[in-house]
């Protein structure tokens, strides 16, 4: 008798270690840039002494965001990449310093002409503080990426089982059918 399996195990296995897969690959990308990220120009006794404590980082940060001075913004990064197309705001103003988290300090900072607001990310790296954007970086870096990929894994994991569940119901109600009716069919043919 030629038996069908009911589910791929080995397909639902590697669907169920896709979350981990991913979040490996997201990592070790995070992990890379982490090594190449910083441009040690930006680190020397000069740009230490400048942004030793970060009011005065966040003075030129809040002229940079106003003017859209990308070159700035990179001195402030601390970074290789120099932002681009970046857009100038001249309404955005600095609030309040929102929240320290044991890695980075959070400042908040509204445009007043639309009340949109602008979460600044500062971290101290080298002996001076530097602004980190949100990106793949600052999500692996800060440790948020928990936060957002836990949830997202779950849920994967649930649809996951559930379809698995519903598959394996619909292929063993369909295989107790085919044996009830094949082995009472010829029987029932036989007596008509």
């Amino acid at each position: 008798m030629n038996r069908r399996r009911t589910i791929d195990w080995q397909y639902v296995l590697g669907l169920l270690l896709l979350p981990f897969i991913i979040t490996g690959i997201f990592l070790l990308i995070a992990f890379i840039e982490d090594l190449t990220r910083y441009n040690q120009a930006y680190f020397n006794d000069g740009y230490q002494a400048r942004y030793a404590v970060p009011s005065s980082l966040i003075t030129d940060l809040e002229n940079a965001l106003r003017s859209g001075d990308e070159t700035l913004l990179a001195k402030l990064q601390g970074t290789r990449h120099v932002p681009r197309n970046m857009e100038s705001k001249p309404n955005l103003r600095f609030m309040i310093f929102w929240e320290y988290d044991g890695k980075y300090s959070e400042y908040l900072f509204i445009d007043t002409s639309n009340y949109h607001r602008h979460m600044q990310h500062l971290k101290e790296v080298n002996g001076r503080y530097i602004v980190v954007p949100d990106g793949l970086y600052y999500m692996a870096n800060s440790g948020r990426w928990l936060s957002t990929f836990g949830p997202i894994a779950v849920f994967w994991w649930l649809v996951v089982i559930l379809f698995t569940l519903g598959i394996w119901f619909y292929r063993s109600m369909a295989a107790y059918r085919q044996r009830l009716y094949s082995d009472h069919g010829p029987e029932r043919n036989q007596k008509s």
